[in-house]
């Protein structure tokens, strides 16, 4: 375990940071940040929580994250999460290294404790190792893939959940992508080893905020993401994660959110800004 966490046994506590443990933290899953809490003699056991785990940034930087704490690189993790049919999550603990093992029941006699929390903030996280620990935990999928040169990939939203900043006019913007030489792709139809080597093997990324971006981490440094997004102010996710592995972000906001001020708002994109915009950085990039 690393010498940052620190474990206390909940009955020690007063009745007041108990009652505040119990209504801050236990009874709504919350990881307390760098600290386990217990209250058995047992012997512990992780379980892993489940928070949106078909959301990509969740998954990686939430739940599989604070597996750091407690990973040396060699002794085995036995972990609880229960049995369920949602395909990235699935995937994603299946393609771990061996020595994390999955456990899909609870046993006797055995205390199943959360991973302590990272420090989470509303729009970035402040732990500097939390990019490369996670791509690195996945190094035998993408290890033998280059970056290709003329590569260009624009990250469709997903077809079956628009709710939340969907591109109105992404019909009129498919043809403008293609004429600079963007591929499409919806990665809900894609493995979860295909899409490892798809942000692998490109050198330009595009598309709007959202959780696809996460996989931003399985990138080269160098590579440009052009994030489509109308706030500079706001949802800085993909900025902060760009900065900390040696990517070149650049946000377009060009965009017509129909005068919704939200940070979800759906976009309208401004196509001859979009390509002028786009065209500059193939410049630049040069």
């Amino acid at each position: 375990m690393r010498e940052e966490i620190t474990v206390v046994d909940a009955r020690s506590l007063s009745p007041e940071k108990f009652n505040e443990y119990m209504e801050q933290g236990f009874n709504k899953k919350i990881p307390f940040i760098h600290t386990i809490y217990y209250h058995k003699n047992f012997l512990k056991r992780i379980e892993l929580i489940n928070n949106l785990d078909h959301n990509p940034y969740h998954l990686f930087f939430y739940m599989i994250g604070p597996f750091y704490y407690f990973d040396d690189g060699s002794t085995p993790i036995q972990y609880f999460y229960g049995e369920h049919s949602r395909y990235l999550s699935n995937e994603a603990l299946r393609l771990l290294p061996e020595r994390f093992q999955r456990q899909t029941e609870k046993y006797q006699r055995l205390e199943y404790i959360q991973m302590p929390g990272c420090r989470w903030n509303t729009d970035w996280i402040n732990e500097t190792w939390i990019y490369e620990y996670v791509k690195n935990l996945y190094k035998p999928i993408w290890e033998n893939t280059q970056q290709e040169r003329g590569k260009y990939v624009y990250i469709c939203r997903s077809k079956r959940n628009n709710k939340q900043r969907a591109i109105l006019n992404e019909d009129l913007l498919i043809p403008v992508l293609k004429g600079l030489g963007i591929s499409c792709y919806a990665l809900e139809d894609m493995t979860f080893t295909d899409t490892v080597r798809l942000f692998k093997s490109a050198e330009f990324v595009t598309g709007a905020h959202g959780a696809g971006l996460s996989w931003l981490i399985f990138c080269d440094p160098g590579t440009t993401v052009c994030e489509i997004y109308k706030r500079e102010d706001k949802k800085r996710h993909f900025l902060h994660l760009s900065s900390s592995i040696g990517l070149r972000h650049v946000r377009f906001g060009g965009v017509d959110t129909g005068g919704d001020s939200g940070e979800d708002a759906h976009m309208t994109v401004d196509l001859k800004e979009y390509e002028k915009f786009v065209r500059n950085l193939y410049t630049n990039q040069k």
